[in-house]
């Protein structure tokens, strides 16, 4: 007779690596934006599919509910089972080493969940998040013997990508444009706070809202819920809610009525823009671009500034961010400074990580700033007087400018694509930066009922490993000769 062995019930031993049990996930949706401008320059085949099996492993245990080990002996797993610590990790050594041994892919120095290589001298990127993988090339006979590869060792199920950690992902015909939007997510999400019917709002937080803090905390509304939907929303298709995102976000612990009105208004102008996504186009250069702003002391509590930086690919947004400055500082110029070095700091990320693909960068990336002041001061440390007190780490652009890594340049304010991720915008202004962004309505089947998504912790947000996929894709696409649609690992019970 079969035993159910939970592992809340197991009493784990420690040995070697116990406490080394992290498997770095956490930049999945970020690296697939990248490699999806990638292949959508290029339109390489592509495959997707979701293992089924977990690897046997080494794991011990001292005792098991129900199941009593004999004294002076220890219980011997034959395989890891959810919830046990090291099961994350066991299971990433597992399918590296498959992969690395059977195919020679190596884990990308910039995520280790992404796999790239040769095989048959035909470029290769595998993305894994748990259990679903993501596999592109330029010819489809590559992807074709890597998949019976796997099938060999593990259960999958294969499929086209239609959708990949809760987004989904369309293409018009072979080599047409890619876009990504999450109505299915929206629309469950609206059903599930009973706003499906609501009468939609022209922007998701007007300029003039003011929220406090509020305690004891209102624990009668499901604020904490709502808002860390919104974030995962924010984080992977979504940049034109980033800032209301971000602002609600400040309040977790402390807040009230008010703040979950502001959340139901991100909700409503959700309502009215359920099919908006991103678009990255087939064709153009694969030289970055990238833009910064602030808000100068936007926070009226605690008076400190708000960063923001877009990092653009081909004309299309691959890495985002709006989020409060650790510091506070004396002028709009010193808080400009602050939020160029932000921007810088993903900007070297991104050249690294194209360089490993095959593209570096020719050139200095520019990085536009509406601030001729936070200009001078990177290029000449002039003002010593006005800027000696800045913290040594912000600094760091100084040398990226000097090495010709980075260029500044000067942008006006109102082509400043930054400017929606420092503070809430009027809805004329909101609508003109999103199409600059290039976030406008995709046309796709996505309709009714939320399907199920390929992985059962789908709604984390994983920010770094989206932009990498996008990357990617773009990256592949430009040298294939043969089309076919990509391959995706999907939903699945392990055993």
């Amino acid at each position: 007779m079969a035993t159910t062995i939970r592992a809340d019930s197991v009493d784990k031993l420690t040995g070697n690596n116990f406490n080394r049990w992290k498997w770095q996930i956490s930049m999945v949706l970020e690296a697939a934006d990248l490699l999806e401008v990638v292949d959508g320059t290029q339109a390489p085949p592509t495959d997707q599919a979701d293992l089924k099996k977990w690897k046997k492993n080494d794991v011990q245990a001292r005792s098991i509910i129900g199941y009593p080990a004999p004294e002076g002996k220890v219980l011997h797993l034959l395989k890891s089972i959810y919830g046990l610590k090291q099961s994350p990790r066991c299971w990433h050594e597992k399918f590296s080493k498959f992969l690395a041994n059977s195919f020679g892919l190596h884990k990308s120095q910039h995520d280790p969940s992404i796999f790239i290589g040769e095989i048959q001298n035909v470029f290769v990127c595998l993305i894994l998040y748990v259990d679903d993988g993501l596999m592109m090339s330029p010819k489809k006979d590559v992807l074709s013997s890597l998949m019976d590869g796997i099938q060999q060792t593990f259960k999958i199920t294969k499929g086209s990508p239609t959708s990949y950690v809760g987004l989904e992902i369309t293409r018009k015909g072979e080599t047409g444009p890619i876009s990504i939007t999450q109505k299915k997510y929206i629309v469950d999400l609206l059903e599930k706070y009973n706003m499906s019917s609501c009468k939609p709002a022209s922007v998701p937080l007007q300029p003039d809202t003011e929220l406090t803090p509020i305690e004891p905390t209102d624990d009668s509304y499901p604020y904490r819920q709502i808002i860390g939907s919104l974030l995962f929303l924010a984080k992977c298709s979504r940049p034109d809610i980033s800032v209301a995102v971000s602002k609600l976000a400040q309040f977790l612990n402390c807040y009230g009525e008010p703040h979950w009105k502001a959340a139901k208004g991100v909700l409503r102008y959700l309502r009215g823009t359920t099919d908006v996504g991103i678009t990255y186009q087939s064709s153009g250069n694969m030289q970055l671009v990238a833009f910064t702003d602030s808000d100068f002391a936007g926070c009226k509590i605690t008076r400190r500034s708000t960063s923001g930086y877009v990092v653009m690919l081909n004309d299309s947004i691959i890495s985002w961010c709006s989020q409060k400055q650790p510091c506070v500082t004396l002028s709009s110029t010193e808080a400009e400074y602050v939020a160029v070095t932000t921007g810088a700091k993903e900007v070297m990320w991104l050249r690294s990580f194209l360089k490993e693909l095959g593209h570096p960068q020719e050139y200095a990336t520019d990085i536009l700033v509406d601030n001729q002041s936070a200009i001078r001061i990177t290029k000449n440390p002039e003002m010593h007087g006005r800027t000696k007190h800045i913290d040594v780490r912000h600094h760091f652009i100084r040398d990226l400018v000097t090495n010709q890594e980075v260029k500044l340049e000067y942008v006006p304010t109102q082509d400043q694509l930054a400017d929606c991720l420092t503070k809430p915008l009027l809805k004329g202004k909101l609508h003109h930066n999103r199409r600059q962004l290039g976030i406008s309505e995709v046309e796709g089947p996505s309709s009714g009922r939320r399907q199920q998504p390929t992985s059962n912790n789908f709604v984390r947000p994983l920010s770094p490993l989206m932009i990498i996929g996008l990357i990617a894709m773009f990256i592949v696409s430009a040298s294939a000769n043969a089309q076919s649609p990509p391959v995706l690992w999907r939903k699945s019970q392990f055993l």
